[in-house]
């Protein structure tokens, strides 16, 4: 009975790795959906309450932006915040680039838009409850914030390459 909970229970925690490389991998074709679902999953693990203040799209640079912002300030206030160490660490940034799939000027196909997440700019528990619960089931709290190893999550065969530090007074995830 002993060996068949066992193997139950390796089996359950290979399956929960293999969902997180599915669900890494699906974070280079989203659609505009997904990419507000996956801003506002990120938003939700906050402790104080925001509001999404802007959602920004650069075809220049082509670059999605999701900005959300404590519900207690105006639009104004916010508007005047120059992007410094205070505001980083009320805000929480979600950055996307996009491209257009599938598209071949020569062909005259013009492809369909979709997203690919780049970067996550939040307090260091935003970043580590996304990091935990996708890319690195094995990441504790206390020991990421120094460990170099439970900061990078690299898988060759999937061609994953995240990893997350810490910049200034905020800490950002990078999916490369």
């Amino acid at each position: 009975m002993k060996k068949l909970l066992l193997f139950a229970l390796l089996i359950i925690s290979l399956s929960l790795q293999a969902q997180n490389k599915g669900y890494i991998t699906g974070l280079k074709k989203l659609t505009l959906q997904e990419t507000s679902e996956i801003a506002s999953e990120i938003a939700s693990y906050s402790n104080m309450k925001l509001r999404l203040y802007e959602v920004k799209e650069t075809p220049a640079i082509q670059t999605l932006s999701y900005k959300y912002v404590p519900a207690e300030l105006t639009d104004e206030q916010v508007s005047h915040y120059k992007y410094s160490a205070e505001q980083a660490k009320s805000f929480i940034i979600v950055d996307f680039s996009f491209y257009m799939d599938g598209e071949n000027k020569d062909l005259g196909n013009i492809g369909a838009k979709q997203y690919r997440l780049n970067e996550v700019k939040a307090k260091y528990k935003v970043v580590f409850t996304y990091w935990k619960k996708y890319f690195r089931p094995d990441a504790e709290l206390v020991t990421t914030i120094n460990s170099y190893k439970h900061q990078r999550f690299k898988d060759y065969e999937s061609k994953i390459d995240s990893y997350i530090r810490k910049n200034g007074d905020i800490w950002e995830l990078h999916n490369n």
